[in-house]
Formats: C-alpha cells, sequence, structure tokens
C-alpha cells in the first residue's frame, strides 16, 4: 500500500513538474488592473485600452531619434488630417459649449454669435463647410485636451504590440543612461521595471526563508543530514503549488509566487515533524487545518486569492505527502542533555520575534490606497510627473462618451438651426487610444474636466484609482468574512483532534489573529 502511494506521489510530481514546463513560458500577470478580474467591465476595458501604450518625452530632436533606433513609434499626429476628418466627419461634432447652448433651446445666442465672428473673418474652416462655426469650435475645444506647447521637445507615443523584444528595456536603459533628457510614461514601462524589481524580491524572500529554516534545523538536529531531504521535498512543494495555479484561467499573478515564499515556513514544519518521529495522525491534522484556513479563500472574488489559495494548499499537500511516505522514522534528533544550548539559543529568538510583534502591533497601519500597493520607481516617477506636466496625463479622470449616441445626440441639436451635413465618426476613424468598447459599444474617451455641462445619455466617468480603491474596500471586508469562515473551520478541527487540551490549541491562533 505505502509502495502504491509512493508511486502515485512521484507520478503526481512528475505530473506537476511537466505542467509547469509547459505553461510557464505564458509568463506572469503584474498589471494591478489584472485584480480587477471581471467584476468592472468598465475599468477592465479602459485598462486593457492603456496598458500597452507608452509615451516618450525627449527633450531634443537628437534624444528623439535615438528612440526611434530602439522601436517603432506612431506617427506623428498630421494636424491637417485631423481637420480633414473632422470636416468630412462632422455630422456629429459639437463643442461643449455650443452644445450647452442649444441644449437649453438659446439657439438665437448662438446665431448672434455667428453673426458677430462673420465680421471678424477668422474660421479654421470655409465658410461653406462650417457655416456656423460647429466644427471650428469643437477643434478648438479638441486642442485643450491635446499635449500643449512642448518648447521644443519631442514626444514619442507607440504600442508595445508593435515594438520587438527588448525594445521596453532599452529605451528603460536609455532613460537611465540619458540624465532626464528621456522621460518615459505608461504601463509598459512599470511592468517591465515592477517585474524585474519582483524577481528580486521573490529571490531575496527565499533566501532568507531558506537561511533561517537552516539556521533553526541546525539548531534543532545540530547536523546538516536533513538539509538534502528537506531541500528536495521543499522544491517538490513549490513544483505542485506552481503547477496547480497554471491550471487555473487565466495568467498566474506574480503576487502569487511572492506569497508562495511563506510555503516554505509552512512545509518545513512538517519536514522537521516528520524527521523528528511525529504520529501520523498530528501530521494530518495539522495539514487539514492549514488547508481549510486557506480553502475559503477559493470563494474569494478575487483572482489572485484564488491563487494562493490553491497554491498554498497544493504545495502543502505534497510536502505533507512526502515527509509522511519516504522520511525515515525514528528520532534522530540528539540526546537530550546535547539539546539544552539549543533551548538556551531559542528563548532569545523567541523574545526577540514577540518583541516585534509588539512593535508591529503598535505601528501598523491598514488602507486601501492604491499608490500603496506599489512603490514606483524614481525614474519613471519623475517621468510620469514630467509628461503630464507638459502632455497633461489624460489617465486620472476619463469622461467616456457613447460614440453613436453622443453624436445623434449633437446632430439633432443642430437641426434646430439647420440640417447638418458629412457623416458620423466611427471607432475605427480614431486612434485606438481614443475609444474604448465595454458591452459590444465603442466609447469615446476624453479628459473629465469640472464645470457644469449638458451630460450625454449613457456617459460614463471613470476614475481608477477611485474605483480601485472601492473595489480594495469591498475585497477588504470580503476577506475578514472569509478569514472568520476559516477560523471557525479550525477551531472545529481543533476541537475534534484535541478535545480536552482545544483551548491550549486555540489560544495561539487566536492571539494570531488578533
Amino acid at each position: 500500500m505505502k509502495f502504491f502511494a509512493r508511486a502515485v506521489t512521484i507520478l503526481a510530481l512528475a505530473a506537476g513538474a511537466g505542467i509547469c514546463a509547459i505553461f510557464t513560458p505564458r509568463g506572469f500577470e503584474t498589471d494591478l488592473y489584472a485584480l480587477v478580474g471581471e467584476g468592472d467591465p468598465v475599468l477592465k476595458a479602459v485598462s486593457e485600452g492603456m496598458d500597452t501604450k507608452v509615451r516618450v518625452l525627449c527633450e531634443n530632436a537628437d534624444e528623439a531619434e535615438r528612440c526611434r533606433r530602439v522601436a517603432e513609434f506612431d506617427p506623428p499626429a498630421d494636424p491637417e488630417k485631423i481637420k480633414e476628418l473632422v470636416r468630412t466627419k462632422g455630422r456629429g461634432l459639437l463643442s461643449w459649449k455650443t452644445r450647452d447652448l442649444l441644449a437649453r433651446g438659446e439657439s438665437a445666442r448662438v446665431l448672434r454669435g455667428v453673426e458677430r465672428r462673420d465680421y471678424s473673418g477668422t474660421g479654421l474652416f470655409p465658410k461653406a463647410d462650417d457655416p456656423y462655426y460647429f466644427l471650428n469650435d469643437f477643434l478648438v475645444e479638441l486642442r485643450r485636451f491635446m499635449p500643449k506647447n512642448l518648447e521644443g521637445r519631442v514626444l514619442l507615443t507607440g504600442d508595445v504590440r508593435n515594438f520587438k523584444e527588448g525594445d521596453v528595456e532599452e529605451l528603460i536603459r536609455l532613460a537611465r543612461a540619458s540624465d532626464g533628457r528621456i522621460s518615459l510614461g505608461g504601463s509598459p514601462f512599470h511592468v517591465h521595471i515592477a517585474t524585474t524589481s519582483s524577481k528580486r524580491e521573490i529571490n531575496l524572500l527565499g533566501t532568507v526563508s531558506l537561511a533561517a529554516v537552516l539556521f533553526f534545523g541546525w539548531m534543532l538536529f545540530r547536523r546538516w543530514s536533513f538539509l538534502p531531504s528537506v531541500a528536495a521535498v521543499l522544491a517538490a512543494g513549490f513544483i505542485a503549488g506552481l503547477a496547480a495555479v497554471q491550471l487555473l484561467p487565466g495568467r498566474p499573478h506574480v503576487l502569487t509566487l511572492l506569497f508562495g515564499t511563506s510555503l516554505i515556513g509552512l512545509g518545513v514544519d512538517y519536514c522537521y515533524h516528520a524527521l523528528n518521529g511525529a504520529a501520523t495522525r498530528k501530521l494530518c491534522a495539522a495539514f487539514v487545518t492549514t488547508a481549510l484556513s486557506f480553502l475559503p479563500l477559493m470563494f474569494s472574488d478575487v483572482s489572485v486569492l484564488n491563487q494562493m489559495a490553491v497554491f498554498t494548499i497544493a504545495g502543502l499537500m505534497m510536502v505533507f505527502s512526502l515527509s509522511v511516505l519516504f522520511f525515515r522514522r525514528g528520532n534522530p534528533v540528539p540526546a537530550k542533555s546535547d539539546q539544552a544550548p539549543a533551548v538556551r539559543w531559542m528563548r532569545p529568538v523567541q523574545l526577540i520575534v514577540l518583541a516585534a510583534a509588539g512593535i508591529g502591533i503598535v505601528w501598523f497601519e491598514s488602507g486601501n490606497d492604491v499608490s500603496r500597493f506599489h512603490k514606483m520607481d524614481p525614474l519613471m516617477a519623475a517621468g510620469e510627473a514630467k509628461i503630464a506636466k507638459m502632455c497633461g496625463s489624460g489617465a486620472k479622470r476619463l469622461l467616456l462618451l457613447p460614440l453613436d449616441a453622443w453624436q445623434r445626440e449633437n446632430a439633432a441639436l443642430k437641426a434646430k438651426i439647420a440640417e447638418p451635413d458629412g457623416e458620423f465618426l466611427s471607432a475605427a476613424d480614431l486612434p485606438p487610444g481614443m475609444t474604448f468598447s465595454v458591452g459590444g459599444t465603442d466609447y469615446l474617451a476624453m479628459p473629465a474636466f469640472d464645470g457644469e455641462r449638458f451630460p450625454v445619455e449613457g456617459e460614463l466617468l471613470v476614475d481608477p484609482k477611485n474605483r480601485l480603491t472601492e473595489m480594495f474596500d469591498g475585497f477588504a471586508a470580503q476577506a475578514c468574512r472569509l478569514l472568520a469562515v476559516s477560523f471557525a473551520l479550525m477551531l472545529l478541527v481543533l476541537a475534534a483532534v484535541f478535545r480536552r487540551r482545544f483551548l491550549l490549541c486555540a489560544l495561539p491562533v487566536a492571539a494570531t489573529v488578533t
């Protein structure tokens, strides 16, 4: 029976390694917006439309040419093409000011303004094409939301889907070496830097955790014979957890791997107890309580919490199985007299841990501000601020106008004075960054501005930062409810296993939660 169990465990481990080899090349998700999932289709559509766009602000033409030699950027906007597009497809185009006047029934005021402007003889379009200055005013107002005077600087825009592999990394290298002459903006640069940083953090946390494991293992056994077997079991647990996550829909989030380093601390307990001759029943109880504590997270609306639960449960199941099936029985711990130095060393360590925990409770702060989830790289922080100042960020608050409905409302308002000419704009006529599709409806994106205006039926105001904060508030409340369920399940298991000693086991758990 034990031979069969060992064979099944080895096959499961081999299958996990195969799954990792097949699916890991998909990479890992690093975008914060990926935590949104399908719960907010508007925010998801906006994030997906923006997460491939980049902007590079160069101090002069020479720096811009260096960047163009690295990557393929969009051609510069041609004012004449924009003007021609507005002229031929301006049937439903109105400035906000004119739209408000017509919506309030002040057509006479619009006509008086037209008469005064006719005497000045100014206008961007011939009088025959724009007799009431509708297109002229729209184009003038549109320029409010376009880049300001760059004062000799060059703004490059692009889509990383048109870049070659390594272009993003090379642009970051150029920016770091330019002493501020090249400023970067856009999610792809943040993602690349965050991915590199996450890899370093995973390696650092893993190294620190492993060092702690080795230290306490040596203090317990006073020999290194346990190291190969424990390292192999922990590696197997990590492979099993990663393989299980790869089978879930979507790409695994990098936060799952960062959290996965805690698997070392949890799994090594099973290894040490098994090597120390602990009964299988006690190890099983430890695994069940831990698995039950993570199980409710699988029912969360946050995909990364689902991944963490699956990763931990699958990894610990593999560690538990290997510890029970392969570690030899018996007690390799030295004689009691030899253990005394270890005990003496452990007490100061315990005091240090308790002191650190007390300090943590005093200085503990909580919040759901999305800016606290990620510390922006200094290069990107300076670049984003400079681009926002010179060109407008356009990403803080967006007004999404249903393109078809907005134009038809405007055309109906124009008809109060004269039947409009020309065609309607379509999403295909505009750059991808200006339009988003939500639920099969095309929306025109414009930076939101304060002030009174006549609203458009079906318009959407999107504030990504505040919306994410609201969502994380909901996620935090949900996590508290799920943790309460986890705690209740653990108490039930502890009561069933330990019975009279139930309180002795439950009180440390309760103290940990508080």
